[in-house]
């Protein structure tokens, strides 16, 4: 059994049902190929660095499970068929994982929670790291003396000497112009 981690962008325009079927038909794959999923991770919209099938943002989801090569196949193969999905990669984290270390206990894996997990909560505020300074650094002062600088402020841009107009060279008067040359 390996361990393997696959990130996953849904497209931001489908709505949140089909999302939570998307992630319903990857853990009954899991659950089918006898592996674990251990970590569902919903990072949310994000924007693009560039346009990926003319879309500018998709929904990051990442889950690490422990299986077999059987079961990356199938997940693979759902990701390919589904066109609600735009890019999905897939990494062995660990190789010949003993199936007993892992985790017995499945991931909560709604989008509601990992978006409330994300909001601050409502209690009461904390205070300021700068407020909670032991009694010895609050009684210290610092002395600020002024510092002049010796040198004085010259303009910051340097003055740039003009460029005279360039002057036609004596081979150039001579010359005579194409068009007189040519005839018709």
């Amino acid at each position: 059994m390996n361990r393997y981690e696959t990130v996953f962008i849904i497209d931001p325009d489908v709505i949140e049902s089909d999302q939570e079927a998307i992630v319903d038909r990857i853990r009954s794959l899991i659950n089918q190929h006898n592996g674990r999923l251990l970590v569902f991770d919903d990072w949310g919209v994000r924007k693009f660095a560039y346009e990926i099938q003319k879309k500018k943002q998709g929904h990051y989801i990442r889950i690490e499970y422990a299986g077999d090569g059987d079961l990356v196949y199938s997940i693979e193969r759902f990701f390919r068929i589904d066109f609600r999905l735009l890019k999905f990669m897939t990494i062995v984290l660990n190789k010949n994982v003993d199936p007993d270390s892992l985790p017995t206990e499945e991931p909560q894996t709604s989008f509601i929670s990992a978006v409330t997990a994300e909001e601050p909560s409502a209690g009461p505020e904390t205070e300021p790291p700068e407020a909670n300074l032991a009694p010895e650094e609050e009684s210290a002062e610092v002395e600020e003396t002024p510092v002049e600088d010796e040198t004085p402020v010259e303009d910051e841009a340097p003055e740039v000497d003009e460029v005279p107009e360039a002057k036609e060279s004596e081979e150039d008067k001579t010359r005579p112009a194409e068009d007189e040359t040519k005839e018709s």
